[in-house]
């Protein structure tokens, strides 16, 4: 017959004449124990690689013992032994973090089936935390998909409106200047019919690109429609604003994009910054979209505010 593979188990008693007990009968049931005689003993005591520990003291040091374990590895299986089990007392015990609790007295099969119940435990404790923090990710995922747009990688309209929200109220409460940049790429209706829709694609997401390039990590870069984009900047007054949209401006116009002739792309820009008769991010969007028209009517790439 096959020898049993003894697994390591730590034992927290005080109680030295129960040694034979744990070294002879639990040992027969196929575990390899480490004694503890006390909780500062306990503390040092390495338990790297045990599998699951029995706590036998008297109540308090019980309670004690086991917050010990259960804090130095969340995922160990801990069984209890107590003179007595009052109900109170395997609340007690399972509030501490136990996972089985038996009398002092229980035979050694007892608890080594005992400790198999909270290896189980311990493993479904694990899989549940892992399965948990897989959703988690799952949902995480969800959620930026659905705020992200796929095309440039920049967020869409849903969370710009969720943000603006969020940041004109910040403002309002803190005093805190907060201003937007909308663009609209000048003839990307003429470049997509002339280059196709793969060069289109590539200019978007070149021109995102270089949006987040010229632009704060705190601030918000987000494509509202085909050939529009959206900046919010937090705790930038208008003049700041002005800065960014030009410096953006002259970047695109600076760059030179694959199509027939190595085309030159520019971008109108209007910017609006929050004030006391905006009561809205819709109002701020469209004192921004009103700058916008007007630089398109003075003859595109341009800045207006």
């Amino acid at each position: 017959m096959a020898r049993k593979k003894k697994t390591d188990v730590i034992v927290l008693d005080a109680d030295e004449s129960r040694n034979d007990f744990y070294q002879k009968d639990l040992a027969s049931q196929g575990y390899s124990v480490t004694l503890v005689r006390s909780l500062a003993e306990l503390k040092d005591t390495d338990i790297e690689g045990i599998s699951g520990a029995v706590v036998a003291t008297d109540t308090k040091d019980v309670a004690s013992g086991v917050r010990i374990l259960r804090r130095s590895a969340a995922g160990l299986g801990i069984v209890t032994l107590s003179p007595a089990l009052e109900d109170k007392l395997v609340d007690e015990m399972s509030r501490a973090g136990a996972d089985v609790s038996l009398g002092i007295d229980s035979p050694a099969k007892a608890i080594a089936k005992a400790l198999a119940v909270a290896e189980q435990a311990r493993s479904a404790r694990v899989k549940a935390v892992e399965l948990q923090e897989e959703l988690n990710g799952v949902r995480s995922q969800m959620e930026t998909v659905g705020l992200v747009d796929p095309l440039s990688g920049a967020y869409n309209d849903r969370f710009l409106d969720m943000r603006l929200a969020e940041e004109i109220q910040r403002g309002r409460r803190y005093r805190r200047a907060l201003s937007v940049v909308v663009l609209d790429v000048d003839d990307y209706k003429r470049y997509c019919e002339v280059n196709g829709q793969r060069l289109a694609e590539f200019l978007t997401r070149q021109i995102a690109a270089l949006l987040r390039w010229g632009t704060r990590p705190s601030d918000c870069v987000c494509r509202t429609e085909m050939d529009k984009f959206a900046v919010l900047l937090p705790e930038t007054p208008l003049s700041g604003a002005i800065s960014v949209a030009e410096k953006i401006r002259r970047s695109l116009e600076d760059l030179r994009f694959p199509g027939r002739g190595e085309e030159s792309i520019t971008c109108s820009v209007g910017v609006a910054e929050l004030t006391e008769d905006i009561e809205s991010g819709d109002k701020l969007l469209d004192a921004a979209e009103s700058a916008l028209s007007e630089a398109k009517m003075r003859g595109k790439n341009t800045v207006r505010w």
